[in-house]
């Protein structure tokens, strides 16, 4: 599960794991959890309600309304057939406030069941294949392992570049002191275009990343095509 940091009043953080965000009619839930388990297997759960990226204060009628959604959304992810709400990206949910929030528990049976896992895709050199093959498999990937490429192609591929910088040999002796300093240019040039080099991958990194965004809006209106079929 992926980690989201609570906030109280003080400033303090608290690690916390998410659950599930999505949207149903005009506003947006995000369910977390602090790990905590009771006796009887029951896990305490905690929810947000969004609306235009701002937090939402949840009076009790409105929770009344919101506990009715939780049924709904847990019937319909254990029946396989989702079509009243969509799953929406956690990756921007990195910390929130524990203000205007609502608990309720289920069992973790349940809670293992409604876990809802990131797409994982990866971009390679070769064709991306079509994910119009497979509109009704909600949990399958567009495409796999983006992570695993961009650290291939940024994280791993500069510190072998470094490693293949030549230092220069100092021998005892009567070296020229413009031997070294001949030597010591050449160094800086070639870690200079190293910095070029690695300034290029960042911005191969930015647009993988913004790739990954539209191949999930795609996959978002694929999932609510199949849907509606």
């Amino acid at each position: 599960m992926e980690k989201v940091y609570v906030m109280d009043n003080r400033g303090h953080e608290t690690e916390a794991f998410k659950i599930r965000y999505f949207n149903y009619e005009d506003a947006n839930y995000f369910i977390y959890t602090l790990g905590e388990i009771d006796k009887e297997e029951y896990v305490k759960l905690y929810l947000k309600k969004m609306r235009n990226g701002e937090e939402q204060f949840i009076s009790e009628e409105d929770w009344g309304h919101i506990k009715e959604i939780i049924q709904k959304v847990v019937k319909e992810i254990k029946s396989g057939r989702i079509t009243s709400f969509r799953d929406l990206n956690m990756s921007s949910l990195n910390e929130i406030m524990e203000t205007d929030t609502r608990i309720f528990k289920l069992k973790k049976s349940i809670v293992e069941e409604i876990i809802y896992e990131e797409p994982r895709v990866e971009i390679r050199d070769e064709i991306i294949e079509d994910p119009i093959e497979e509109p009704s498999n909600q949990g399958s990937s567009f495409i796999k392992n983006i992570g695993g490429s961009m650290k291939t192609t940024f994280v791993d591929e500069f510190p072998r570049l470094r490693n293949d910088v030549q230092r220069p040999r100092v021998e005892t002796g009567s070296t020229p002191s413009n031997v070294y300093r001949e030597k010591t240019a050449m160094l800086q040039k070639e870690v200079e275009e190293y910095k070029v080099i690695t300034y290029k991958l960042k911005e191969e990194n930015n647009i993988l990343r913004k790739k990954l965004v539209e191949y999930r809006e795609k996959l978002e209106a694929i999932k609510a095509m199949s849907r509606d079929i």
